[in-house]
């Protein structure tokens, strides 16, 4: 009985891995290849699968782990890489502590050099050790094959060279060099993902590793267990721990700490030197005020589109605001597209527009009821552009526009139509462009100037004809309104984050950052082409393997500095409490929505608002590479402490076990 439960879980494992096999050449070749039949890549694995398992006498990966007993002699995979995960976290100790060094000399990528570490770190463990920390802290010995002599140093060069020079850095060069594929973390996991696959299908057929095949050595069990290196290694992490805490400390001046590290959290990206030379001379000679740059554009263009940086971020609109109520934008411009706001809701903006309010608070309020502004940059921008308009003339007053194809309600969930859900919205595959076919109707009826403000990829242009077939550049709302009217159109990036799949980066590794600092955050705007800034790769976004062919004057006319990130605000926005109810009320009377779901989603609302303050989840987000890499280490640290805490106490029970078998 217990045989055939084993063999089911034999078989539930080797189905299970080959679905995972499958999954993942599946995204791979999604990058790669638009193929309709997904189930393709399943049966392909599964063959080779059953292939491998046929010529190996069916011992599948499965039955090797559920079904075999391992030799007392050798260490279970499991032990192996327990090891192996200890290794690589004593690796990342020292590697964030050299790059925290090396930074004030010369800019270092992070995961690069981890791996440098990593390859000297292993080789000069078996050098002088002839095993690794993880090795010994899991009773693991390393000798030559058929022997239990040592490692001589010509075993360990060769077994080193092997196990890292043709298992990864012959590997990454060739990705990199032969196929241009550039970004080093999806390298590195790719790289990662065919070595362990690989390694686990070798080890099932031939009990070892490869590299240990080829180098002739083996494994082995050693009896040798030292409990003095477990309080050790403690203190090794409470050493790695403290660096950290005394760098972050020093660097550091956020009044708010958590276990320790003070926030908002900052290191140095890069350092001056002289990449960083060109850009800070080009800013000295040739940059000028932000908000002259965007209002001079108007001079040569008629639609100059901004990009924001990220959506819920406040001093962006704060310099917007700056640019709409300056005399010469209200006076030879005077119109206003947004990405926020419900196109269908125009009338409304209009009435809103043209109301005269009793205090602030009515007006505040009114402002809520124009939609669900989910953060508060946009609705202080709105309040304000109210309060301007009234004191303007009739001929000078500003319009706003509604672009959106999203409801921007507060009770979404509650609607019988659902065209005013955010996902899910049927014209969602329309919505770059519905956004701009409303710019572009307005002014091939007005042909007058505007700004439109718009996010992200929206705010991309491919101004050099060669628009690659991919979704962060074909299908945009500013490329739309180029298409149509090129010689009228400019766009404009304002300062901000590239995006790097997980967290958010400085832009060109920190070299345009560095620039900025070295002029004292200097606000300031600039044309991209014929500047050091318009001539770097575009990397606002990530790129999984090839990098874009396209720099950042192939993407945008021009660039606006107005704030570092370190003063970034995000607010709230009042009054969601009063906008909700005003909305149910409407919504009611019309039979637009489930009111039993409406009256819940009522509950989710205040009417409070003001700053998120320094440690929201927006600043902690939207400044994360600064700690990132500190976080990873406490989880990383926590994870190695629980696998030590539990080998340290089986060790302890055995030694007591074995010491009263033999009285």
């Amino acid at each position: 009985m217990k045989k055939t439960i084993r063999i089911l879980c034999a078989i539930l494992f080797d189905v299970s891995f080959i679905f995972l096999l499958g999954k993942l050449l599946l995204h791979f070749n999604r990058f790669l290849f638009n193929t309709k039949y997904h189930w393709i890549y399943f049966v392909i694995i599964a063959v080779g699968y059953l292939i491998f398992a046929y010529f190996n006498h069916w011992k599948t990966l499965g039955v090797k782990l559920i079904c075999n007993r391992n030799d007392k002699n050798t260490p279970s995979l499991l032990s192996f890489f327990l090891s192996v995960f200890v290794d690589l976290f004593t690796v990342f100790s020292f590697t964030l502590v050299i790059d925290r060094i090396l930074r004030h000399l010369f800019f270092t990528n992070t995961l690069l050099l981890f791996w440098i570490i990593a390859s000297l770190y292993f080789f000069i463990c078996y050098l002088i050790a002839k095993q690794s920390l993880g090795n010994f802290l899991f009773s693991i010995k390393t000798h030559i094959k058929d022997s239990s002599s040592v490692l001589p140093v010509r075993v360990v060069f060769i077994r080193e060279i092997i196990k890292f020079g043709f298992g990864f850095w012959l590997p990454l060069l060739a990705l990199y060099f032969l196929f241009n594929f550039t970004n080093l973390y999806v390298d590195c996991i790719i790289i990662l993902i065919v070595n362990l696959i690989f390694l686990l299908l070798y080890y099932t057929a031939k009990d070892t590793s490869w590299w240990d095949t080829i180098a002739k050595t083996s494994k082995s069990r050693t009896t040798k267990s030292k409990l003095i290196i477990y309080p050790i290694f403690l203190l090794f992490i409470v050493f790695i721990f403290s660096i950290l805490l005394i760098y972050n400390n020093l660097n550091n001046s956020g009044n708010h700490k958590i276990l320790g590290f003070k926030f908002p959290f900052k290191k140095i990206e890069h350092p001056y030197n002289y990449k960083v030379e060109p850009y800070y001379n080009f800013l000295k000679e040739k940059g000028q005020n932000p908000k002259d740059y965007i209002l001079n554009l108007f001079d040569k263009y008629d639609i100059v589109v901004l990009c924001e940086n990220l959506h819920p971020e406040d001093t962006q609109w704060d310099f917007i605001y700056e640019v709409i109520s300056d005399k010469r934008f209200y006076e030879n411009v005077g119109h206003i597209f947004t990405e926020y706001g419900c196109v269908r809701d125009q009338a409304k903006v209009d009435a809103f527009m043209q109301t005269t309010f009793d205090s602030d608070s009515a007006l505040q309020r009114a402002t809520a009821t124009l939609m669900n502004y989910h953060s508060g940059n946009f609705y202080y921008f709105m309040e304000k552009l109210h309060k301007l308009n009234k004191t303007l003339p009739d001929s000078l007053k500003i319009t706003e526009y509604f672009t959106n194809v999203y409801g921007f309600k507060y009770l979404d969930d509650a609607y019988y139509d659902s065209i005013n859900l955010g996902r899910g919205n049927p014209l969602e595959k329309k919505y770059d462009t519905i956004m701009a076919q409303v710019v572009m109707d307005w002014y091939s009826k007005e042909k007058r100037k505007c700004l439109v403000v718009t996010n992200f990829r929206h705010a991309f242009i491919v101004n050099n004809n060669n628009i690659i077939d991919n979704s962060n550049f074909a299908n945009n709302q500013a490329q739309y309104i180029y298409n149509e009217f090129p010689k009228q159109t400019a766009n404009v990036m304002l300062y901000g984050f590239r995006f790097d799949g997980i967290t958010l980066k400085p832009i060109n590794n920190g070299i345009w950052k560095t620039a900025l600092k070295k002029t004292g955050y200097f606000p300031v705007g600039f044309d991209f082409k014929d500047s050091p800034f318009g001539q770097d790769y575009f990397d606002r976004i990530p790129h999984l393997f090839k990098p874009y062919p396209y720099t950042y004057s192939d993407i945008f006319t021009g660039f606006v500095f107005y704030k570092p990130e370190e003063e970034f605000t995000y607010s709230k926005q009042p009054y969601k409490r009063h906008g909700a109810e005003e909305e149910y009320k409407f919504a009611l009377q019309n039979n637009l929505v489930d009111s039993i779901r409406a009256k819940q989603l009522l509950e989710y609302y205040s009417n409070e608002g003001g700053q998120f303050g320094d440690l929201s989840f927006f600043s902690l987000y939207f400044s994360s590479y600064h700690f990132f890499d500190v976080l990873i280490w406490l989880i990383w640290a926590s994870l190695v402490l629980l696998i030590l805490i539990i080998r340290f106490l089986s060790c302890l029970i055995f030694r007591k076990r074995d010491n009263s078998l033999k009285i």
